[in-house]
């Protein structure tokens, strides 16, 4: 899908538009290496984590003019999911294998990824927020630190 010359790579909303695995995979793995915390992550994690996420199927990857810009993934928790997530109860490959859809499920997000130009995240923001997520409560935490201190839970319905 193409809009406002930013083209997204979504299958759960898209799930005809085609695409390629190994270049969602290469753009996702590019977009790791440009943050410290997650380029010193083991080549065989990041890909096993990766795989998963483009397996679920949860994803969505935003690309400008060929290059990778920065993405997101999601899982859908039952509540009891959602409080072990909170309570970090629940591994982050855990949490990507939480795929089906439901109505006693909420979107939780998981990874963002975005490169640091403001543009980008304000981009990647209102189209989550106009196109991908319309109409749906979005829950996501932030952490301030690898080791999880300061935890803050937001919820936000788009």
């Amino acid at each position: 899908m193409l809009i406002d010359n930013i083209e997204i790579i979504c299958p759960a909303v898209y799930p005809k538009d085609a695409y390629s695995s190994a270049e969602v995979f290469g753009s996702m793995i590019w977009l790791w290496s440009k943050f410290d915390y997650y380029s010193e992550t083991a080549l065989g994690e990041a890909s096993e984590l990766i795989l998963a996420t483009i397996t679920s199927k949860n994803f969505a990857l935003f690309c400008q003019d060929g290059q990778p810009v920065g993405y997101v993934n999601w899982a859908w928790l039952d509540k009891d999911q959602a409080e072990k997530c909170k309570l970090k109860q629940l591994s982050y490959r855990q949490l990507i294998d939480c795929q089906e859809k439901g109505e006693d499920k909420q979107l939780w997000i998981l990874s963002w990824f975005c490169l640091s130009e403001k543009s980008n995240h304000f981009t990647m923001y209102r189209l989550l927020n106009k196109v991908i997520f319309k109409g749906i409560k979005v829950h996501f935490s932030y952490h301030k630190s690898a080791e999880g201190s300061l935890s803050r839970f937001y919820t936000k319905q788009c």
